[in-house]
C-alpha cells in the first residue's frame, strides 16, 4: 500500500468517527472545539448548533468526505475523488480562517486542521507517485519537448474546389 493510500485511509477514518460524533452532538463538539481553541490562546466561540440547515449540510459532507477518501486510497491513480478532497478541505479552510476573520480568531483551529488535511493528503500523493499525478494513458504524449518536428499526411478528402479535409500522423 503507498504512503499515499495509507494517509487518505486514515483521513477516511477519522472523519467517519467525528462526523459520527458531530452529528449526534454538534454542541458537544463545538464546545471541545472551542475548548481546544481557548487553550492556544484563540479567543471566541466555535458555533455549531444542531437542527439547522447548515447542520444537515456539514453532515452531508462529512458522510462524503470519507467515502471518497477511502475510494481514492483504493484507486488512488483516479485522480477525481483526489482533487474532490482538495477542493474541500481547501475550500472549508478558507471558509474557516474568514471565520476567524469576521466572528472569533477560535476558527483558526477549524482552519489550520483542513489545512492540515489538505497538506498532508498532497504530500503523501506527491511522495507516492512524484510530481505527475495523471496515470499511465499508453496514448498519452510522452515527448515533453515543444512539438510537433514533422508531419506525416497519409489522407484527403475533397470537400470544395480550394479546400479539402487531411487526415494525420504526427
Amino acid at each position: 500500500m503507498s504512503l499515499y493510500s495509507w494517509v487518505a485511509r486514515f483521513w477516511a477514518c477519522i472523519f467517519f468517527i467525528v462526523g459520527i460524533v458531530f452529528w449526534l452532538e454538534p454542541l458537544h463538539t463545538a464546545q471541545t472545539l472551542t475548548f481546544l481553541a481557548n487553550i492556544l490562546g484563540l479567543s471566541g466561540n466555535i458555533v455549531a448548533p444542531g437542527g439547522t440547515l447548515w447542520h444537515v449540510l456539514s453532515i452531508s459532507l462529512m458522510a462524503t468526505i470519507p467515502v471518497c477518501a477511502w475510494q481514492s486510497a483504493a484507486n488512488p491513480l483516479q485522480i477525481g475523488t483526489y482533487y474532490g478532497l482538495l477542493v474541500a478541505k481547501s475550500v472549508s479552510t478558507i471558509s474557516f480562517l474568514s471565520l476567524a476573520y469576521w466572528i472569533a480568531p477560535a476558527w483558526i483551529l477549524c482552519g489550520f486542521g483542513d489545512a492540515f488535511v489538505a497538506f498532508t493528503l498532497w504530500w503523501s500523493r506527491r511522495k507516492s507517485f512524484g510530481k505527475t499525478t495523471l496515470p499511465n494513458i499508453p496514448f498519452a504524449r510522452k515527448y515533453e519537448g515543444i512539438g510537433p518536428f514533422y508531419e506525416v499526411w497519409f489522407g484527403e478528402i475533397e470537400i470544395a474546389p480550394q479546400q479539402a479535409f487531411w487526415f494525420h500522423y504526427e
